[in-house]
């Protein structure tokens, strides 16, 4: 976690923020994984378009975080 959170530092991406979300994922901290699945998405839609393969990866790993939500 430590060095993808270093990487913002250098260049700031869909596909690091989409790591971090599921790294948080992984480790239960729900909240912080959709903040960071959001931020994947607003930048994904300006990296990708919405049709592109990767745009859809990032929306799949949020509709996981998603299903993870206790109610």
């Amino acid at each position: 976690m430590e060095y993808a959170h270093k990487a913002l530092e250098y260049r700031k991406d869909a596909t690091i923020y989409c790591n971090i979300s599921s790294y948080y994922s992984n480790l239960g901290n729900i909240e912080k994984a959709i903040e960071y699945g959001e931020i994947a998405l607003q930048l994904g839609k300006v990296e990708y378009t919405e049709n592109h393969p990767k745009y859809a990866t990032l929306l799949n790993n949020m509709a996981s975080n998603y299903s993870d939500v206790k109610d």
